[in-house]
């Protein structure tokens, strides 16, 4: 007797499966998958962290010869680069959105106070290429979703 005859027939006599009404299963809560941050993004934040601190020694000692020694407000510039680097490093590392545009903007600052203090015009621009890596590496693996 197939599966459907048998619960037919426990209908039409009243049995058991027929005082229990037809239910569906509850349906568990949806968990959004957790995000794989894989080894090429874990190595570009750990990079970008790195650069932070490289950044700030080159801005404080690859300079123009009249800036003899650094002024307070390149001491200032050149800290909070790399701080805002560092901290946007630990954001992206928690899946921050606002982490990525932190980056974006100490690499458009860097660049800027770069354009000012180095001998050199493409010197101050090398900021730029490990956010464009960055971009990259976040598009292509499709990882942007997971920013929160």
């Amino acid at each position: 007797m197939s599966s459907k005859s048998k619960k037919r027939s426990a209908q039409r006599s009243g049995g058991a499966a027929a005082a229990v009404p037809y239910q569906k299963a509850a349906s568990k809560p949806v968990v959004p998958a957790k995000p794989v941050r894989g080894g090429l993004l874990t190595a570009a934040i750990v990079i970008m962290a790195i650069h932070g601190v490289l950044n700030t020694v080159a801005l404080l000692l690859i300079r123009k010869s009249e800036y003899y020694n650094p002024p307070p407000w390149l001491w200032a510039a050149a800290f909070g680069v790399g701080i805002a680097t560092i901290v946007a490093a630990i954001a992206l590392w928690y899946w921050k959105r606002w982490g990525l545009y932190l980056y974006l903007a100490a690499a458009v600052a860097s660049g800027i106070v770069g354009v000012i203090t180095f001998p050199s015009f493409g010197i101050a621009f090398y900021n730029l290429i490990p956010v464009a890596i960055l971009g990259w590496i976040l598009n292509s693996q499709k990882k942007m979703q997971y920013l929160k």
